[in-house]
């Protein structure tokens, strides 16, 4: 158990491999571990000690640094040029802003550059750059022998300030209560009546620790005015459960509200692609992505200041990219407004849900389906769609096939025409798209009174088009100059 009541580790040691072939830091561990007990009981350090795979970042290295509460980075020429280092720092660096005690306790980082060598501050990584160095390295700047008295009182030094930030962390969290295991549901002074069972239902869904507070304000708000929030969800954490459990919230909501930040957040822990290797997403995102398939209707909140491009983490500034132009449902609305408007933005939204009824089975309605590679030729169609008064529906080829079949089957039951987005990918992938869509449609007894093939300005339908289809099924090939000239009346 850890000194610290809220980590699973006190003290997390990242260090290159190869700065440790004498040794150096294994004793430099066992050192620190004897001096710290000397001074307090329990405070515990954690090292990978073992040979890192050149393919795949250790979970296990991933979970140590999310539950630790300090990070010591034992600074090198060589731990600068480690991806696994580098990958180690930013996750600590991430997480300890994401988390209620912040980056710094009482203006100390959690961060601890400990300088091997005597590496020239404009070369020291962002997250430590501002972070006063505490020199573990000789006037060679190399790093010092162990067996010196300058080690000593470098060692001493450090056990010190990490002795001094030790007890401020844990007087913070004896000075503060522990936070609930979600959202609270505000208490029944807030409504004068039990909510009834038709009550409209917002899903809140999982977000960062330090939106906490407007997490609750809006719960707050909602429930004030006589609308279910639905806040719980993790747990359940494993991947399966986890997807099952935000399905059946959503299958109950009118609403799903998403708070994101430039942070994944936290990581699902076995989510596998269809190949069976690790996907790399947090929670948060996962429920945006079951959201935008199973919710009639998505809220999706980013930071006014925060600029997508500048994100480290790649994927999830490509996902952050994708929603901000467009690649969404035309029922989800992406807002920027500022961290106190959030409550009186929800409030309104539901408001607005409440007066526009759903839009009956028998109106006309599309399933727009593409390959991301076009996801930004669907959006000019779906506006002209609407303006026709075509309710568009959106469903892109997701990263696991079995969700993008399952979000087809159902969006499929919601539509009459079926159209193929046909630009960047190959011939038979539409043609095996609309065979795959009509197939499921016949299955479910809900066959398309239209087919369309909407070729985009990268081909031809003079020369890509003639397209196959059952014949019972009348089909439609259009671009763009039809759309500019109202061609395409017969397939709406």
């Amino acid at each position: 158990m850890a000194f610290l009541p809220e980590f699973a580790c006190d003290i997390f040691i990242s260090y290159a491999h190869i700065d440790n072939e004498d040794g150096w830091v294994t004793r430099f561990h066992e050192r620190l571990q004897i001096a710290l007990n000397g001074v307090m009981e329990g405070v515990t350090i954690w090292r990978d000690k073992g040979l890192r795979s050149n393919t795949e970042f250790d979970p296990e290295i991933e979970k140590q640094v999310n539950g630790s509460g300090i990070f010591l980075a034992l600074v090198s020429n060589r731990y600068l040029r480690s991806s696994y280092c580098g990958q180690e720092l930013r996750m600590f660096h991430g997480k300890a802003q994401e988390d209620r005690y912040g980056l710094s306790i009482e203006n100390q980082k959690r961060i601890f550059n400990l300088l091997l060598y005597n590496i020239a501050h404009d070369q020291w990584p962002d997250e430590i750059k501002g972070i006063t160095g505490l020199k573990f390295h000789d006037e060679f700047g190399m790093p010092t022998l162990q067996s010196v008295n300058e080690f000593d009182f470098q060692l001493r030094k450090l056990t010190g300030e990490l002795v001094g930030m030790l007890q401020r962390f844990k007087q913070m969290f004896l000075d503060r209560p522990a936070p609930p295991p979600h959202v609270p549901v505000p208490p029944p002074a807030l409504t004068t009546q039990p909510l009834p069972p038709d009550a409209f239902t917002v899903f809140l869904a999982h977000t960062s620790s330090a939106l906490e507070v407007q997490t609750e304000r809006i719960a707050n708000e909602l429930t004030h005015h006589g609308i279910r929030v639905i806040t719980d969800v993790p747990p359940p954490y494993e991947p399966e459960k986890h997807d099952e459990r935000v399905k059946e919230v959503l299958q109950k909501a009118g609403l799903a509200i998403h708070l994101l930040t430039g942070i994944p957040g936290e990581r699902i822990h076995g989510l596998l692609d269809r190949n069976g290797q690790p996907l790399n997403k947090s929670y948060s995102r996962r429920q945006v992505e079951l959201s935008l398939a199973h919710a009639p209707s998505q809220l999706i909140w980013l930071p006014p200041e925060l600029e997508i491009k500048e994100i480290e983490n790649i994927q999830y500034q490509q996902f952050l990219a994708a929603l901000e132009r467009g690649e969404r449902p035309a029922s989800s609305r992406i807002v920027r407004t500022p961290k106190s408007e959030l409550p009186h933005v929800a409030l309104e939204t539901v408001k607005q849900l409440r007066k526009t009824p759903s839009p009956p089975t028998v109106a006309p309605a599309a399933l727009l389906n593409f390959h991301q590679k076009d996801g930004r030729e669907v959006w000019r169609l779906c506006e002209y769609l609407s303006k026709k008064g075509v309710l568009p529906f959106t469903e892109p080829e997701l990263d696991d096939p079995k969700l993008t079949i399952k979000n087809l089957e159902n969006r499929i039951k919601q539509v009459n025409r079926l159209i193929i987005v046909f630009g960047d990918v190959g011939r038979e992938w539409v043609q095996q798209r609309l065979y795959m869509l009509v197939g499921i449609a016949n299955t479910n007894n809900c066959l398309p009174t239209a087919c369309g093939i909407y070729f985009t300005s990268s081909r031809r339908k003079e020369v890509d088009g003639n397209f196959s289809l059952p014949p019972t099924i009348p089909k439609y090939e259009f671009d763009i100059h039809d759309i500019d000239g109202n061609k395409i009346e017969p397939l709406l």
